[in-house]
């Protein structure tokens, strides 16, 4: 198995695309919205590569190496000394050759037992057919952990053979995922809904500003809880609703269930994680539940939700 900067590329660039296009992911990166929000319009992934890089930028390493040197074994071999608590294994990498320790990368057995200790007991099947867990000892190389990024560098700049172990390994199998099969994504991206609530937010602050109110002087528990319950009150489609679909809807064989342009009459509704469901009859006859977004209520302006929350 080897590793390019292929995939880290894609995902670096998609970040920064995504940093340019959407506030709400550097109002994210700035801790003024919650990582559940970010989730609900859809760019979890984006939060996740954020704290991919901010661990690592906290350690003064970064995905794709502007320092030639980091290429250098002497060098690396530094870093993780460095890293490495256990002193036994301080002292076996500054006697390790690079040729060695090349082969240590692709020798599954060796790299498992370096990164995660030697096993005290193995795994074994119990007699109700489950896997137990096994048990390690403590003592093993923390920097092929920690200095996860100048490793990964080191793999990619002297394109070494390293073993498919690699990605399974919990320590580090989450970050080198965005080395390989984790890509971020533009789809199923809530954009939409993102431009209508900074509308809703950008009106309520004009008008906030405009009428002087003074938030201080009030209750904030009272204030959220009366904003909540009528944003819930606005949260239901009544029954016989004329729903405009905005996007084609598709099942996994591709078989249209909803189409682009058409109208449907809702017939229930309810609150799912955050997010109202809608049934209606599908192109096929089906009845069946499909989230709000994907509609417009053709009945209802948009500027009614900030009429009806504001009086």
């Amino acid at each position: 198995m080897k590793l390019s900067y292929d995939t880290i590329r894609h995902n670096l660039d998609a970040y920064q695309k995504a940093r340019n296009e959407y506030v709400i992911l550097r109002q994210y990166e700035e801790g003024t919205v919650s990582f559940s929000a970010l989730s609900a319009i859809g760019m979890a992934n984006f939060g996740t590569f954020h704290s991919f890089l901010k661990k690592h930028e906290q350690k003064g390493f970064n995905p794709i190496s502007s320092d030639p040197s980091i290429a250098i074994f002497a060098n690396l071999k530094s870093i993780l000394i460095e890293k490495t608590k256990t002193e036994r294994f301080k002292t076996f990498l500054k006697n390790r050759t690079k040729k060695k320790f090349d082969a240590m990368l692709a020798d599954k057995e060796e790299f498992d037992r370096l990164l995660n200790g030697a096993w005290k007991s193995r795994p074994v099947v119990r007699r109700n057919g489950r896997m137990s867990s096994g048990t390690r000892k403590h003592e093993r190389i923390e920097g092929l952990e920690e200095a996860f990024l100048p490793l990964i560098n080191y793999i990619i700049l002297n394109d070494i053979e390293i073993t498919d172990r690699f990605s399974w390994q919990d320590r580090i199998s989450s970050d080198l995922a965005w080395f390989t099969s984790s890509r971020l994504s533009f789809d199923g991206i809530r954009v939409k809904e993102m431009e209508m609530t900074s509308s809703l937010i950008k009106a309520f602050s004009d008008l906030t500003e405009k009428e002087k109110f003074d938030f201080r002087t009030l209750n904030i528990s009272y204030v959220m809880s009366a904003i909540e319950t009528k944003i819930k009150k606005a949260f239901t489609v009544k029954e016989g609703t004329l729903l405009k679909c905005v996007e084609d809807v598709k099942d996994t064989s591709g078989k249209a269930l909803l189409t682009k342009g058409s109208t449907y009459n809702a017939l229930q509704s309810y609150e799912s994680r955050g997010s109202l469901l809608v049934s209606v009859a599908q192109d096929d006859g089906r009845k069946a539940y499909h989230e709000f977004s994907k509609f417009e209520d053709i009945s209802t302006k948009r500027d009614d939700l900030l009429s009806m929350l504001l009086g």
